[in-house]
């Protein structure tokens, strides 16, 4: 530390940033604490990213106009690389890393032109370096290079999938889950950033993948291996091996982890109604319009598309009701096997529709809704959280869909809140044990009769550790 200043190379982003918010020009009254979006390795750039704060201002004053401006002035005087570009005030459950619905990374690399050296193992003793790419592209001498293998190699890492032969040795938190899902993948040709001869003696490649979060070195150990192929290294077969064959073991040393320097965090995505102040706050699942009135009493028209897709925010020029208002609510009851049909709180609540599907026993998880007459109920305690462990609940879960479908030759409805993620874990985990299916056959075969279903990262883990136990347990061994 230099005059409570953190220097090199101890210092972090959040760090310089929560010092500089200590030392804004009207203090806040509690002390600042950084929660970043994600975390990057040294030697990694940040076109934007983002983060939050709570932080506690005397009343009347401006917050925003003082972080931004105090907090770039201290960046200046202290000649850091780091930038505010905008602030805003968000509702107290926003979070800069678990409200993220997207992440778009980027990846620098320059492949030297063939011919232009007698050896390429001595290339990179000759070869100069553009200096103005200096720390910020990864540069290859290999000249041997082939780019169409890499688009179609790029295709097998789409969807979602377990990425653990991808993650290096995190640091921190080191249970975490390996399950994640990549939207897109694609090499295209990049440029120098300035335009000089030994620019030229280069094609520059750029390698963008966007997904919701990942994990540590994923990004890069993914274009490593992309270059590793193209260049003969590795085969398709080996990264497919890859994802069959998930675990530290798998990683193949010839692919050698491409540097930091070249990767970029091009932007962080959220929902528009994140930044909204609401008294509710929803999933919906079918196209909806929703009324939405913010704390400075201003109504905005919401409107969603199938399966929780948002579509626009309009305001309306007119007095409404301080809660939201849903007008559709989700009454699909999605019918898995007989017996067994899963959902939405809303069905749990609407007396016609249990009625007409001949709904005898319901399975609420984390969500109590209010009893009808001739029904019984069973209650779970669960959160719909990355790091709340459903596993040991399983169990009673199952023993209470076979009570009322097979004993009791009833009709069970599983339900949490919107039906997307803890009942489908608990659905899904059933047709793995009473179908002897694994987890990817089990959750298609959900997503057929309820498409937005979907365990969030944590239980997909649970299930696939879930997967593993089951296949390894005699069939005789399981409970009934």
């Amino acid at each position: 530390m230099s005059h409570g200043i953190p220097v090199h190379p101890t210092q972090t982003i959040q760090s310089v940033l929560e010092i500089g918010l200590s030392r804004l020009k009207i203090k806040p009254l509690n002390e600042p604490k950084l929660f970043p979006c994600s975390r990057t390795d040294r030697g990694v750039h940040a076109l934007s990213t983002t983060a939050h704060c709570d932080l506690e201002f005397p009343e009347g004053t401006d917050s925003i106009s003082v972080i931004i401006h105090s907090l770039n002035s201290f960046l200046l005087r202290n000649d850091f690389d780091i930038r505010i570009l905008d602030a805003k005030i968000v509702p107290d459950n926003f979070s800069a890393r678990y409200s993220a619905i997207k992440k778009t990374y980027l990846y620098r690399f320059a492949v030297l032109k063939p011919g232009l050296y007698d050896c390429d193992r001595k290339a990179k003793y000759f070869a100069p370096v553009p200096i103005a790419e200096k720390d910020r592209c990864h540069f290859v001498f290999d000249s041997n290079f082939d780019h169409p293998s890499v688009n179609e190699a790029s295709k097998l890492f789409i969807g979602t999938k377990d990425f653990r032969s991808f993650m290096g040795r995190p640091k921190i938190n080191k249970d975490v889950t390996t399950v994640r899902s990549i939207d897109s993948l694609e090499l295209r040709a990049g440029r120098s950033l300035l335009s000089c001869p030994h620019a030229d003696l280069y094609n520059f490649w750029e390698v963008v993948c966007t997904g919701k979060s990942f994990l540590y070195t994923q990004v890069r150990r993914t274009v490593s291996v992309l270059i590793s192929l193209a260049q003969g290294k590795l085969t398709l077969s080996d990264v497919e091996n890859l994802f069959k064959n998930p675990s530290p073991e798998s990683w193949l040393e010839k692919a050698v982890l491409v540097p930091g320097c070249g990767l970029y965090l091009v932007n962080v995505q959220y929902h528009p109604e994140d930044f909204l102040f609401k008294t509710n706050k929803k999933n919906r699942l079918f196209h909806t319009q929703t009324k939405v009135t913010t704390a400075d009493g201003k109504v905005f028209l919401e409107e969603y598309a199938q399966e929780a897709e948002f579509v626009s925010i309009s305001p309306i020029p007119q007095q409404a009701f301080g809660f939201v208002v849903d007008y559709k609510p989700d009454l699909q009851v999605a019918t898995v096997l007989p017996g067994l049909s899963m959902g939405s709180q809303d069905v749990a609540q609407d007396v016609t529709v249990l009625r007409q599907n001949k709904i005898t026993h319901i399975l609420s998880l984390g969500v109590e809704v209010a009893r009808v007459e001739g029904i019984t109920y069973y209650y779970i305690d669960a959160l719909d959280l990355p790091q709340f462990n459903l596993r040991p609940m399983f169990e009673r879960c199952f023993h209470v869909i076979d009570s009322a479908r097979k004993r009791e030759g009833g009709h069970v409805f599983v339900h949490c809140n919107a039906g997307i993620s803890r009942s489908s874990t608990i659905v899904v985990a059933y047709l793995m044990r009473e179908l002897g299916l694994n987890f990817i056959t089990a959750i298609t075969i959900l997503k057929k009769v309820r498409p937005v279903a979907k365990p969030n990262e944590g239980f997909v883990s649970q299930l696939l550790a879930f997967e593993r136990e089951e296949h390894s347990s005699p069939v005789s061994n399981r409970p009934n």
